[in-house]
């Protein structure tokens, strides 16, 4: 099959064979689509291996070449894969094999089924893991699947069943295709008749729809994911190449995947509790179990879902080294991804944690060393941890992958959680590690720091050590949300101080020229020269409030976080450097007495100032040819609470 089928597969016990068409063996070219932007193509080809030793078995090939070319927000994606699997002439399971390049290095799956179980081997970076699945029954590959559909899909209703391998997900489970009709498409150029299908897979929620040749061949498939529908279609060659060149995957369907929050948090701080509801815009996927340690669902109907979530208490001391244990032992272990075994990593990790004694501390080093020396790349999908740690770039993924890969190293069991984070007013899809600390999983976030254990403001979906690949991630509970609900958040606590906030609550509000943001305690009037231009910005945007003047002149007000290891007033300074190098140092008095540093240019048209709070840091800027002069009149316009007030008091 084409985007989730087998990976892994051992062809060397290959001999020698003559190569025959099968049934179904034309090469097939398709356009992939998301929200119907043309993003990459498929290519398959099915060939029958005819022995040509006496007794060897004959077999059925069926080869699967993918690449995609997205844009997530300004950055270049590319992905590309190639699938190889390997049937008997009944369909049945023999081996598979996969190459998948997510990164600079490509990363491959191979797997033998031999009688009850399925050996897998994973490569990347020179190094090598195996594990096993064991299974019972008959396994059937995409050939096997193929033929059963051609002879039992004839009338609606007719529905066939049958034991596959999602190697994905690692997953051994019952594929199910159910005809729902029949219908005529206009299909690459062609008018051609279609048995449309229903095929679900159990354990995994999405269904997905089929549109079928009568010999069970693919002509066109659709399924529900976050950025949009995906689609899949039969087309010719010149076409699907030329679906790359066109692979520019708009930048507001992966804000399909962000959701907009209904207030901005302030973060000068760390949230210790949140309370949210989840509302899903596709019911019929229902949820996936979000119970879990420090995470626990409140109120559940078929369409809403109320989620609170704490902040875990700092761990009682644990001791380091971390003594084995039956349950810890499986997040010590390596794989193609966590390569804990790689001698430079385990080096680093022990000049980390050197002389440490204490297993959450040893953790927080690690941490820290990787939320200074990584650098955020999207262009990036998931690479290896020896990647990461040669070329220091990675999206959040890579952040965390790294940070479980040190801490196995160093001997800290650690796994992968996978859900969403709040960010500069939105709650977008992420990733972080969680270390266990005696009996308690504690989490920890290298993108987002915390001191201590990372905040409340995230929501825990999934967790998982990628042994089985990355693509797990996005299965499961990752095709029942990301993409599919919104979030409102209805409390939260901070500095030992509860927030509510009502039903149908502003983020912000504007009287005349005033801004104000009661949640973050900001307030800033505008000169009535200018006008308010943006006012609801998220990230990546940092601005809260910006606004034109005459001239092309402009004012910006923008929220920034700092690690909790750095001092706020030095990284004011170092912002405003950063922003107007070498320019002349000021001090400016706010509304309220509350001073802030300035700096501006030479010509005054560019000014600055900075207060810090916390862990924030806010950056008032213009942008005029008498710049300085409008900043030293915002500055006494400009109101930043040492601690916001909560609504409720």
């Amino acid at each position: 099959m084409l985007l989730c089928w087998l990976t892994g597969a051992n062809l060397c016990c290959l001999q020698a064979f003559s190569v025959e068409e099968t049934p179904s063996g034309e090469e097939r070219w398709y356009i992939v689509q998301i929200g119907q932007v043309p993003v990459g193509y498929i290519r398959e080809v099915s060939c029958r291996l005819t022995a040509q030793k006496e007794g060897a078995p004959e077999k059925i090939v069926t080869e699967t070449e993918m690449r995609l070319v997205l844009n997530r927000m300004g950055s270049r994606v590319e992905l590309s894969s190639f699938f190889s699997t390997e049937e008997d002439f009944r369909g049945h399971l023999l081996a598979a094999r996969s190459e998948m390049k997510l990164s600079n290095q490509i990363t491959s799956t191979e797997a033998c089924v031999r009688g009850g179980t399925i050996e897998l081997r994973s490569s990347a970076g020179g190094k090598s893991y195996t594990r096993s699945i064991p299974y019972e029954g008959e396994l059937f590959g995409p050939e096997g699947i193929r033929m059963m559909s051609e002879s039992h899909l004839r009338k609606i209703g007719d529905e066939v069943t049958t034991q596959t391998f999602v190697a994905e997900a690692s997953l051994v489970t019952k594929l199910t295709r159910t005809l729902k009709g029949e219908e005529t498409l206009d299909i690459a150029r062609r008018r051609l008749k279609t048995l449309k299908v229903e095929e679900s897979l159990e354990g995994l929620p999405t269904r997905r729809t089929l549109w079928l040749d009568e010999k069970g061949t693919l002509l066109k498939q659709e399924e529900a994911g976050p950025f949009g529908l995906i689609e899949v279609m039969l087309a010719e060659r010149a076409s699907a190449l030329a679906s790359v060149s066109k692979g520019d995957l708009a930048v507001e369907m992966f804000e399909r995947s962000i959701v907009r929050s209904n207030i901005r948090l302030p973060r000068n701080r760390p949230l210790e509790r949140l309370k949210v509801r989840l509302v899903h815009r596709n019911p019929h996927l229902g949820w996936p179990e979000l119970d879990r340690p420090h995470q626990s669902v409140l109120e559940k109907t078929a369409r809403t879902l109320i989620l609170e979530i704490h902040r875990p208490p700092l761990p009682d001391g644990t001791a380091f080294p971390v003594h084995l244990t039956e349950k810890n032992s499986p997040f010590l272990e390596p794989n193609a991804y966590l390569q804990s075994d790689d001698p430079d990593i385990q080096r680093l990790a022990r000049h980390l944690v050197v002389r440490e004694k204490d297993a959450f501390k040893a953790a927080l080093r690690l941490e820290r060393w990787v939320a200074e020396n990584l650098t955020f790349d999207l262009g990036l999908v998931l690479a290896p941890a020896s990647e990461i740690l040669k070329d220091r770039r990675g999206t959040c993924l890579g952040f965390a992958t790294f940070l479980a890969t040190l801490a196995r190293a160093a001997g800290i069991p650690a796994r992968i959680v996978f859900g969403y984070v709040y960010a500069l007013g939105m709650f977008g899809g992420h990733a972080w590690t969680e270390i266990l600390a005696g009996e308690e999983w504690i989490p920890l976030d290298a993108a987002i720091v915390n001191e201590g254990p990372a905040d409340a403001a995230r929501i825990a979906v999934l967790s998982s050590s990628l042994a089985a690949g990355p693509v797990e991630l996005a299965l499961g509970g990752g095709q029942q949300l990301f993409g599919q609900v919104d979030i409102e958040i209805l409390e939260y606590d901070v500095g030992g101080k509860t927030w509510k906030v009502p039903v149908g609550t502003e983020s912000y509000t504007i009287e005349g020229n005033c801004y104000r943001n009661p949640w973050l305690g900001v307030e800033l009037e505008k000169p009535d020269a200018f006008r308010f231009a943006q006012l609801n910005a998220i990230w990546p945007e940092s601005i809260l409030v910006a606004m034109e003047g005459p001239a092309g002149a402009s004012i910006s007000l923008d929220q920034h976080e700092v690690y909790p290891w750095q001092d706020a007033k030095r990284e004011a300074l170092r912002k405003l450097e950063t922003l107007i190098p070498g320019g002349k140092k000021l001090n400016f008095v706010t509304a309220g007495g509350k001073s802030a540093a300035g700096v501006a240019n030479e010509e005054g048209s560019r000014a600055a100032l900075a207060v810090a709070r916390g862990r924030e840091v806010f950056i008032l800027r213009v942008e005029a040819s008498d710049g300085l002069k409008i900043l030293q009149e915002l500055a006494h316009r400009l109101r930043i609470e040492e601690e916001p007030v909560p609504q409720n008091e």
